[in-house]
């Protein structure tokens, strides 16, 4: 390096001008290559930028990105924390669940251990009951051969008391029946030998229509020992008098017999709270007292004719001259007093539901009213039956379907049974509540606007029919 530098330093000092040349032609042989070289340079530096400037670019590009990214990141770690937390509370949530459900475990466990000893409880009474049902159903089996037993009996019985009724009349023991002409005391017996038709409120009713509407002079007559008709007429003080007492009742004429009927039955009237309506009231005794009016006669010879007491009562002058119209309001079977009642009657009046059962019973009366008749001319020859009245019916305008078919059929069932035309009212009562409410308040319902013009137009076919026999 030293001799380098000492030979040029001699040879600038030795050649001044060649080394000036030398140099100029150095130079300008640079200034001649480096031109191209400086443009190669320059382009060369313009790539590496433009190149560094895509890069920075593209470098731009993904940093956004990435951090576009990195937030999108952040917000799925928030994401996750938040559904983490949320996990954590609801594992907190499934381990309280689970304790309860241990807790609940062992209970449904204790709970199952005493149902298994209710079960073995209720299997003990179970198989107690089978026992227990077992003895019924033998018990039950045992009962209905009795009780198929005792209706042969009964009918036997039924045969041996329409033997009775049947038996001859000894015509000097007897009142004769006097017959009914115009201005006397009509009798009408309402009867069905089926309960629950709605006797009883259609003789009240039909009994104050006559006195209100007509002004008729009325007796009503309650033979059932239940005493509705009793109940209905009269003050509920005046009834608790008449069951411990032993006045004012129509089982007194039972009790004295024919001796003096007539007067024993006009002694006994109640009035009513209607001023011209009379009642011969009963209490649940008459069920005795008839039963041994009619023991009496079975068992005492030359006794009077038990069957003729009502008539012998109700055709006397201090009746037929007294009242226009007396309704017997009978039982549902055949006792002494309904006896009576059809002995004594001018007119049987016949109420019965709409129904199959009810219906059925009416040409089934007609059939024993027939053999009554024919039984005996001189006791039972006299009643006419005044007609069938159709009675509580289904509470609307006109009739249901099946009343309609029933009523329909009816009339063809009596003529047959009867061996004549039956006349069928064509009024007809239907079941109204406020029928109800008036018999529930020991009222009469025909005072009822609403309901007056319905028993107005029954007791105009009543009289209508009464017309058409009664003598001048």
């Amino acid at each position: 390096m030293n001799d380098t530098f000492a030979f040029l330093k001699d040879l600038v000092a030795s050649e001044p001008e060649v080394i000036a040349a030398f140099c100029v032609g150095v130079v300008a042989g640079i200034a001649t290559l480096g031109y191209p070289f400086y443009r190669f340079i320059a382009w060369f530096y313009d790539k590496r930028i433009e190149n560094l400037e895509s890069d920075l670019k593209r470098s731009k590009d993904a940093l956004v990105e990435s951090t576009k990214e990195v937030a999108d990141a952040k917000k799925k770690a928030k994401d996750r924390k938040s559904k983490l937390e949320q996990l954590e509370a609801e594992l907190v949530q499934s381990k309280s669940k689970l304790t309860e459900a241990e807790v609940g475990l062992g209970e449904a466990k204790k709970h199952v251990r005493d149902k298994d000893v209710r079960y073995a409880e209720r299997m003990t009474k179970y198989n107690d009951v089978v026992r227990q049902h077992n003895r019924l159903v033998k018990l039950a089996t045992s009962l209905k051969k009795q009780v198929a037993s005792l209706n042969e009996q009964a009918k036997l019985v039924e045969k041996l008391q329409r033997q009775l009724w049947d038996m001859p009349v000894d015509i000097a023991k007897t009142t004769p029946f006097r017959p009914l002409t115009k201005g006397r005391a009509a009798i009408i017996a309402v009867i069905n030998l089926k309960g629950g038709v709605g006797k009883t409120t259609l003789t009240a009713n039909l009994a104050a229509t006559y006195c209100q509407a007509m002004n008729k002079r009325v007796l009503a007559i309650d033979l059932d020992f239940q005493a509705s008709l009793t109940h209905l007429c009269l003050p509920a003080s005046l009834v608790s008098e008449l069951q411990i007492g032993t006045g004012h009742l129509v089982d007194n004429v039972f009790a004295d017999g024919l001796a003096d009927a007539a007067q024993t039955a006009f002694s006994n009237m109640s009035q009513t709270r209607e001023p011209k309506l009379r009642l011969l009231a009963t209490t649940g005794k008459l069920a005795n007292v008839e039963e041994q009016a009619k023991a009496k006669w079975l068992m005492t010879p030359g006794a009077s004719d038990v069957r003729c007491l009502l008539r012998s009562a109700l055709h006397a002058p201090v009746f037929q001259d007294n009242f226009d119209v007396v309704l017997i309001d009978c039982p549902p079977r055949w006792t002494t007093s309904s006896i009576n009642a059809i002995a004594c009657c001018d007119y049987v009046l016949i109420p019965t539901l709409l129904d199959r059962v009810s219906s059925e019973a009416v040409p089934r009366l007609l059939r024993w009213l027939r053999d009554l008749k024919s039984s005996s001319a001189k006791l039972y020859g006299n009643f006419r039956i005044l007609g069938v009245v159709g009675n509580r019916a289904y509470p609307r305008a006109g009739l249901v379907l099946q009343e309609r078919e029933i009523w329909k059929e009816l009339p063809g069932k009596c003529e047959q049974t009867w061996l004549a035309p039956v006349h069928h009212f064509a009024t007809i009562v239907h079941d109204k509540s406020e029928i109800r409410r008036a018999a529930n308040s020991r009222e009469f319902a025909a005072s009822h606007p609403d309901l007056q013009p319905v028993f107005l137009d029954l007791v105009n076919e009543i009289e209508a029919g009464r017309s058409q026999h009664e003598c001048p």
